[in-house]
């Protein structure tokens, strides 16, 4: 079998279904870029908050800085572990990723708290809570952020 590779127009008729200026996919030479850095770069100068931090300013088009961000998700990440019962009440008899849809589906805005820090921050603890309870054993309470920035990537 020969199978030909071809660069795709963008969007159906050449319309684009969506339109970001948040991240961009360069297929033809294999590199992402978010928020105007290619990923090796910007992974090497900042960790998830900074990368984070920068994709919440661009969409928002208001500054939001590092600090900010760990902040926000730690106390989504609190919140979101407050509210497990309730959440993994909903996955029973589901699979992990069928369960994880479940749970996401089952969020609610938070007080105090912006929508994006809501949703990402209760990702890693729906997520480790499933897992757990698959394993048979219980959900780990989240970590509280440190206030200085975790290694960076290498």
């Amino acid at each position: 079998m020969n199978m030909q590779l071809s660069k795709s127009p963008i969007g159906l008729d050449g319309i684009p279904a969506a339109e970001t200026v948040l991240s961009h996919v360069d297929g033809e030479r294999g590199e992402l870029i978010i928020a105007g850095e290619r990923v090796g770069d910007l992974v090497r100068k900042t960790g998830f908050e900074g990368a984070t931090a920068r994709l919440w300013s661009g969409g928002t088009g208001q500054p939001v800085g590092e600090a900010t961000v760990r902040a926000a998700l730690g106390a989504a990440r609190e919140r979101a572990f407050a509210r497990l019962p309730e959440l993994m009440g909903i996955t029973r008899g589901l699979s992990i990723v069928d369960g994880f849809r479940a749970a996401i589906a089952g969020l609610r805005a938070e007080p105090g708290l912006p929508h994006e820090a809501t949703i990402v921050g209760a990702f890693p603890v729906i997520a480790g809570a499933l897992v757990q309870r698959a394993k048979g054993g219980d959900p780990s309470r989240p970590i509280r952020p440190p206030a200085t920035p975790p290694t960076r990537c290498r």
